[in-house]
């Protein structure tokens, strides 16, 4: 069992059995501080507190995981396991405690970080094989139904949006109409990523719960973790990027101010939009996994995101690369698995039902097509676009029912690669601050085999 010092971050491995209800510390070889050992009595959270010298007594700390409040005792009893060996590590999150100058039995540890149970059920060896039983994970009902909210979200944001335009228009080439046509245009990709992001970190979070605490999410913890951090995480990115988007619009117009001005802006201007581009990109991937595990404010998880792009450099490249191809893996097999199961239903209606089918089909409301059309994609068009003058009201009604059917599967099918990606990135986003190495020929393995699946997996999609 790993034990991490909380003042000095130094790894102790503890060779005996811990029980939830013993009263144990060790002793730091490196600070000399002692370092208690203590678990939620109800989540079965672990937590680590450093300590010289603590007066005897009864200390309340409410548990960040559950919420729960429980008692930590402190006696001069205490006792103490030997541990095997020590090393540095970075990574771990703590939590402190404050010296009480309250002489009763109730004392407040003052809580500062949760320091995460050493325990990991994640990515290894980097295996093919490991990768793709950790992708599976991605397939639970919670995080699908995380990913399906948040996939709705963006669509029903997508056809509001779609609606205004249809209302608005803008005319002139006057300044003030360019900036305002350019901000509308930005701001479903704004959105976009922000749901996304939103969504992505809390799969993060429920992943995290798993590799951590081998235990699932409740659903109360989710809607608890979804209201603290679901204002900030959208409102950042929307302010952020609304922001850098704006400076960008109006540095467009920076010419009719004169070219001097225009020169010497430039400059700055591309550097920065080199940076939010590098950010936004890397963040799309691993701010995730770093607001889910870092629960300390947006401000504090973009400062992670920079630590995390600084300490793992061009690394980061080669697993965002693993990344997407798993998810990309992932999203082709069910896709082409739905495009399969839909044509020959079809095909096996048209023979029991004859021409009704193709009348209900082109009787789906367009709007509904329109919002399918991703999952749609090697189905003939044709089949929703058909004129038929004996339509019934019987037809359109079973084409609005099986508009919503399709747009049901549509969701379901954009679930997939948001959690799949989403799960994937915290396991290697484990995997690289635990600080496991990998040899080059293991990572040219894995990106080997993983570009030979696309291809097969391309190959039977022309076959079918």
């Amino acid at each position: 069992m790993r034990i991490v010092c909380p003042n000095c971050k130094t790894v102790h491995e503890i060779t005996n059995h811990i029980n939830k209800n013993d009263n144990m510390v060790i002793k730091c070889t490196a600070c000399g501080k002692n370092i208690k050992l203590q678990f939620c009595p109800y989540c079965n959270a672990f937590y680590s507190i450093t300590f010289s010298n603590i007066k005897s007594g009864n200390y309340t700390y409410k548990c960040k995981k559950c919420h729960n409040s429980f008692k930590i005792k402190f006696s001069d009893d205490e006792q103490i396991i030997q541990k095997k060996e020590e090393k540095k590590y970075d990574n771990q999150q703590t939590i402190s405690i404050k010296k009480s100058e309250n002489k009763t039995e109730n004392k407040t540890i003052d809580e500062n970080e949760v320091h995460d149970k050493p325990k990991y059920e994640s990515v290894e060896t980097f295996s093919i094989s490991e990768l793709l039983k950790f992708a599976s994970e991605a397939f639970t009902v919670k995080k699908i139904i995380v990913s399906a909210i948040g996939i709705t979200s963006i669509l029903v944001f997508l056809q509001i949006w779609g609606s205004i335009m249809n209302f608005v228009f803008i005319s002139g080439t006057n300044t003030s109409a360019v900036i305002t046509s350019s901000i509308i245009n930005i701001l479903p990709v704004i959105i976009i990523f922000s749901f996304y992001i939103l969504s992505a970190t809390i799969v993060s979070k429920i992943t995290l719960n798993h590799i951590h605490y081998s235990r699932n999410t409740e659903t109360d913890e989710i809607v608890r973790f979804t209201i603290k951090r679901g204002p900030g995480i959208i409102g950042a990115n929307v302010i952020l990027l609304f922001a850098v988007s704006l400076l960008l619009i109006i540095f467009g117009n920076i010419p009719l101010l004169g070219p001097i001005f225009f020169s010497l802006a430039f400059l700055p201007i591309y550097l920065l939009s080199m940076a939010v581009l590098i950010l936004s990109f890397i963040g799309l991937w691993f701010y995730p996994p770093i607001a889910a595990h870092d629960e300390n404010g947006v401000l504090n998880n973009i400062k992670d995101l920079l630590l995390f792009m600084k300490k793992h450099k061009l690394s980061i490249i080669f697993m965002i690369l693993v990344i997407f191809l798993i998810t990309v893996i992932a999203f082709a097999v069910i896709f082409i698995i739905h495009i399969s199961v839909f044509s020959f239903t079809t095909s096996i209606s048209q023979v029991f039902i004859g021409q009704d089918v193709l009348m209900t089909l082109s009787s789906i409301p367009g709007k509904l097509v329109k919002a399918s059309q991703t999952t749609l994609m090697g189905i003939k068009s044709g089949l929703f676009k058909e004129l038929y003058q004996s339509l019934q009201v019987t037809h359109h009604i079973a084409g609005f029912i099986l508009g919503i059917i399709f747009f049901i599967i549509t969701i379901f099918l954009l679930s997939i690669p948001v959690s799949v990606a989403s799960t994937v990135s915290t396991h290697i986003y484990v995997l690289m601050e635990k600080k496991n190495s990998i040899d080059d020929k293991t990572k040219a393995l894995v990106l080997f085999i993983l570009i030979m699946l696309i291809v097969l997996i391309i190959l039977v999609n022309k076959i079918i």
